[in-house]
């Protein structure tokens, strides 16, 4: 087993940027939340999201964004928001300018 030894500015500086991670992660999933409550604000089987910042496995953010893959048609529809995801909402056109002009976050677009 390997022992390693920090100073205590190192330490701050790996939480300092973990947290940083965590924070940019919850806002880029809200933007989604919202995003997704404007898409399907009238179709009457979408219960709308809870803005929260927060997804996961069976979460109902996760459902939501598999129900957007299905109609994007995206396979798998997995209920994460990946680079497959973005390049599907690019060809609907409606959908993609309210993504575009209200939602879409400008660090992690640089990912896609």
């Amino acid at each position: 087993m390997k022992k390693y030894i920090f100073t205590e500015s190192q330490i701050k500086k790996i939480i300092d940027n973990q947290i940083n991670e965590q924070t940019e992660e919850q806002k880029f999933t809200i933007r989604i939340q919202r995003f997704l409550n404007e898409i399907f604000k009238n179709d009457k089987t979408f219960k709308p999201l809870v803005v929260d910042g927060k997804t996961g496995p069976n979460s109902q953010t996760e459902a939501a964004i598999s129900k957007l893959q299905s109609i994007l048609k995206v396979y798998p529809a997995d209920g994460v928001w990946g680079p497959d995801t973005e390049q599907a909402l690019k060809k609907d056109k409606n959908w993609n300018n309210i993504w575009q002009s209200k939602y879409k976050p400008g660090f992690f677009s640089d990912w896609f």
